[in-house]
């Protein structure tokens, strides 16, 4: 039923898929959600991971996933994570993340670097953490408001260090012909786009 209305919407709206990744491609990866910049982001990705049956799952606060919300958030793919004075103190948010691919067979776990819907011009660099310490690979992902389609890239090695994978992704991300739906709040990491 989900997939049916996530059908409907993208049509209605008039988005496509690009590259979308093929059976299994995403069956365990860490999904990069560029840009973010809006709330909108979230409900065409949704209605993508839907309506192309990728099982994908956003970390979010574990008080949204209990009940009553959690009847909600948990089937739209919101996977709880304790923060604060409620998370193990012995491990950091990225491997707690991590973790959760341990006790997942099928997990594509989506993260916006930039972090905020506000303007970044340095990215966060918990997503590699979290692919790197898993051991799977990143899945970039581009939401261009101009063509209405989102871009889906070729997976990327997340076992070299941050610079590398910071430097391939931001390689990736530059070859992108599109627009956030709010361009003025969406940068790549600065660090690393090639002058």
């Amino acid at each position: 039923m989900l997939k049916l209305i996530a059908k409907l919407i993208l049509k209605i709206a008039g988005w496509k898929a690009e590259t979308p990744p093929l059976e299994g491609e995403a069956d365990r990866c860490v999904i990069l959600a560029v840009p973010h910049t809006s709330n909108w982001d979230y409900l065409y990705a949704l209605s993508f991971g839907f309506a192309l049956d990728l099982d994908f799952k956003v970390a979010i606060k574990h008080f949204w996933t209990v009940f009553p919300f959690g009847l909600i958030i948990k089937p739209l793919g919101g996977l709880g994570i304790k923060r604060g004075k409620e998370r193990n103190k012995a491990m950091s948010q990225m491997d707690m993340m991590a973790d959760l691919f341990k006790t997942n067979e099928k997990l594509a776990l989506v993260i916006a670097p930039e972090g905020t819907r506000k303007l970044r011009k340095k990215w966060k660099s918990g997503f590699y953490h979290v692919a790197h310490n898993a051991e799977v690979p990143l899945l970039p992902v581009y939401m261009d408001y101009i063509q209405k389609r989102v871009i889906f890239g070729p997976l990327i090695d997340s076992s070299g260090t941050r610079d590398e994978v910071m430097q391939k992704v931001t390689d990736y991300y530059s070859s992108i012909d599109g627009a956030p739906l709010k361009p003025k709040q969406h940068t790549l990491d600065e660090n690393y786009v090639k002058k």
